[in-house]
């Protein structure tokens, strides 16, 4: 029987969520992987070929970006798009980005609507966004030619439901992200042995990691002492939270991109993964942290506390309170010789039952079954 074929549209932004998956959907799948890399990519093409060159049903198409997004031209490097996926006639089109330029925007409305799931990772436009009406509009453009949608949160699928109550929305947790085995060993969980609490991702206000540093501050002027904070990631502000730092001698910062090759022992070498945020539709960085076996700190916004069970595979706190996140890391420290290891054995098996590379792809399958049924 010949195998339904599915057009995956991946940006190089994106494209740590759809690696892991894509190779493991050949069984069932023949996929041509439409690939976006800008000039300034996390990803080289040669990242890609490898994949390729393993598996008999698979084509990777590599568009190449040369100019910048506000460019007009950028409208024939996007119209690509369509040319392959006409060409290929695929059962499903998956297309893993969103119209964030007007210049995609005949791409979103010439894809075939019948058979096309467009991934949302944010259920609306908010504060935060740059450019916020602009994307709104451009938003409202592009899926009102929408019929099915991806989303990775309920409290996103909720919100995109409102604003696009005709769209048919598939709504599954984002699976977990894998960069390579780490080659350091993990940090010793004993009297001398610093507790590492790490922040990792593009540092924006969003993210309040000024909340983490003043918390550690304050954890510090209380007496605890044998812990450090790991802050890393690309930030054009930095000058504005390194005003927060009172006491450099308990930070670590690696402030820059940080590359694919060092994220994995970046997570490795670390004890705690913290994610102050005060705005976030769903984490990447989270997926990490389950991958790596790491307990994630994280505020109660409901794109984070949905997969946290406390205890097990991390802890919460209210979010913008420097107070409560300061009650978490003294709950980590002073537990940390009694509890830490077993803390990692439950988390592990939580994210193997519930994170499973298998029960990702049925995800992925029983959605792309459901479209293909529809158009039979």
């Amino acid at each position: 029987m010949n195998k339904k074929k599915i057009c995956w549209i991946t940006p190089d932004c994106f494209a740590d969520c759809d690696i892991p998956y894509v190779p493991l959907l050949l069984e069932r799948y023949t996929i041509c992987w439409v690939v976006l890399l800008p000039v300034k990519a996390r990803y080289k093409e040669d990242d890609f070929r490898k994949i390729e060159k393993e598996h008999c049903n698979l084509k990777i198409e590599v568009i190449h970006s040369t100019i910048r997004e506000r460019n007009p031209y950028k409208l024939f490097e996007y119209l690509k798009i369509n040319s392959i996926i006409c060409r290929e006639n695929p059962n499903v089109v998956y297309i893993n980005t969103a119209p964030h330029t007007p210049y995609i925007l005949p791409v979103f409305l010439r894809l075939p609507k019948s058979k096309t799931i467009v991934a949302a990772h944010q259920g609306e436009i908010r504060y935060g966004f740059r450019f916020k009406l602009m994307l709104k509009i451009f938003r409202k453009i592009a899926y009102k030619n929408i019929k099915y949608a991806n989303l990775f949160s309920e409290s996103e699928a909720n919100r995109y439901h409102i604003l696009h109550p005709h769209v048919h929305i598939f709504q599954f947790v984002l699976g977990l992200k894998d960069l390579g085995k780490p080659t350091n060993e993990r940090p010793l969980v004993d009297n001398h042995t610093p507790i590492k609490f790490m922040s990792f991702g593009a540092i924006v206000r969003a993210k309040n990691i000024d909340l983490l540093i003043d918390a550690a501050c304050k954890l510090y002027e209380d007496g605890y002492k044998n812990f450090k904070v790991s802050i890393n990631g690309k930030c054009d502000e930095w000058d504005y939270y390194k005003t927060h730092i009172k006491y450099p001698e308990i930070f670590e910062t690696d402030i820059r991109m940080i590359p694919n090759e060092d994220i994995p022992n970046l997570f490795n070498g670390s004890h705690y993964f913290v994610q102050p945020y005060k705005q976030v539709t769903q984490s990447g960085p989270m997926k990490l942290a389950f991958r790596y076996n790491l307990p994630d700190i994280c505020s109660d916004l409901p794109g984070l506390k949905s997969e946290i069970v406390e205890g097990v595979n991390g802890y919460i706190f209210k979010h913008e309170n420097v107070d409560d996140l300061v009650r978490v890391m003294k709950k980590c420290i002073d537990t940390h010789i009694a509890q830490y290891e077993d803390m990692r054995v439950r988390m592990a098996e939580y994210t193997d039952k519930n994170y499973s590379y298998k029960a990702m792809v049925d995800n992925y399958t029983k959605m792309f079954e459901a479209v293909i049924e529809q158009n039979n």
